[in-house]
């Protein structure tokens, strides 16, 4: 942790912060997450390569006949999480559903989208004065985050923290997060590579591409831009992030360029190490990994469908992407 926030101090000191590391990390996401709240659902097509995984995950999870559950969904986004427990067999032993993100704006969205289920008990929860709510709550019979842990800055202090929420006998799944298995496989990182190249030859071939190049047709908004406009109305900044750096604050343990050397953060997630920081207390029940070609397009490209079924049968546990389940003892 202490050498983590050496390298982000080293790193942007041109930019002379004017918060501590942990704080601005906390601002960066806050703002960055706030305009991407509307884009979200959109632009993250990797989260429907997830589907099936939760699907599978939530049938592994066991509960007594006649028995009503409670779940947290932490650092929930616009409800990604929380609907895939509702739209699962599952379902039909929720009766309360608690749902955190630091964003207020990804939050609406997922109070808009929780109406379907009136049968449910929802508390929506936001910001610094909703996660001091959330203290007050009883542990939970499941708590879910989804592509949450690569954004936590110490990550290994807040799993041991997840302890708290889970009940005896309760389960904890960890979804969307990345996976450091992909990242030491050669093989599937040509392979992304190969894809990335062959999708920007086909990009070049659109009218699309030529619309937003010649500026005749405007892209959807750049986050990093406005998150830097931000920073800088608020005083924060001296002057603006690099890209690279702006997309390391927000998805601090995400490899950025597919490559193990990096600024700071860990080189995605590995399973062996989410049990030892959960403690003698959990056990993994399952993974699932996916997107073994790292892009969200390559599951349903005509030309490179075969391929990614063959890289999946090849290694199936070093997806780029994967969701863990584990349960706590009775």
């Amino acid at each position: 942790m202490d050498n983590t926030l050496d390298k982000i101090k080293a790193s942007l000191a041109d930019q002379s912060l004017k918060s501590d590391v942990p704080e601005f990390i906390e601002l960066v996401s806050n703002i960055y997450h706030q305009h991407e709240a509307s884009v979200y659902d959109a632009s993250q097509i990797s989260l429907s390569n997830s589907i099936w995984s939760w699907q599978m995950a939530l049938k592994t999870i066991q509960i007594l006949p006649g028995k009503s559950i409670r779940v947290l969904d932490y650092g929930a986004g616009t409800g990604f999480a929380t609907l895939q427990v509702l739209q699962s067999p599952l379902a039909a032993y929720v009766r309360e559903v608690v749902c955190y993100d630091l964003s207020p704006a990804m939050i609406d969205i997922c109070r808009e989208k929780m109406k379907s289920f009136p049968h449910v008990s929802f508390l929506f929860l936001a910001d610094k004065s909703g996660r001091d709510k959330l203290a007050e709550q009883k542990p939970f019979d499941l708590v879910v985050t989804n592509a949450l842990l690569h954004h936590v800055l110490d990550v290994e202090s807040f799993v041991r923290h997840v302890r708290n929420w889970v009940a005896p006998s309760g389960y904890y799944i960890a979804g969307h997060e990345p996976n450091y298995n992909f990242y030491v496989n050669e093989t599937l990182v040509r392979a992304t590579l190969r894809f990335q190249r062959y999708k920007r030859i086909r990009q070049r071939l659109t009218l699309k591409y030529w619309l937003h190049k010649t500026g005749i047709k405007k892209s959807f908004h750049d986050l990093v831009t406005l998150t830097n406009q931000e920073l800088l109305r608020r005083g924060q900044i001296a002057s603006p992030i690099p890209r690279n750096y702006l997309h390391k604050l927000v998805d601090i343990h995400v490899p950025f360029g597919l490559s193990t050397n990096q600024p700071w953060g860990e080189v995605g997630f590995q399973d062996s190490k989410l049990v030892q920081w959960l403690g003698d207390d959990f056990r993994m029940t399952g993974i699932y990994t996916y997107s073994h070609i790292k892009d969200g397009l390559a599951d349903n490209d005509w030309l490179w469908k075969k391929s990614v079924r063959q890289l999946q049968k090849q290694y199936p546990e070093d997806g780029a992407d994967a969701l863990m389940i584990f349960k706590r003892k009775d």
